[in-house]
């Protein structure tokens, strides 16, 4: 704890603001993952990620996925989607 905390045990916590905006790519990658019910480590390596890093790294809005990418991730969703 903090020396405002001591003073104060009763106050809220400030609220935490996202530092970053995802992109439409990053927020349908996710959405595509939850809804097959991959895990991250499932979509890194059905996506060939080199690592669950990269994955993580596009979902938390570090870096952009390239179109390809999300292009496979829909081809997942539809071919779950017909079996």
């Amino acid at each position: 704890t903090n020396a405002w905390d001591a003073i104060n045990p009763h106050a809220a916590p400030e609220p935490k603001v996202p530092k970053r905006s995802l992109s439409k790519g990053a927020v349908r990658l996710r959405e595509i993952r939850l809804a097959v019910r991959y895990t991250h480590e499932q979509m890194a390596a059905h996506l060939s990620l080199d690592s669950v890093g990269q994955l993580h790294a596009i979902e938390y809005g570090v870096s952009l996925p390239p179109d390809s990418l999300v292009e496979k991730a829909e081809a997942l969703l539809t071919m779950i989607e017909q079996n």
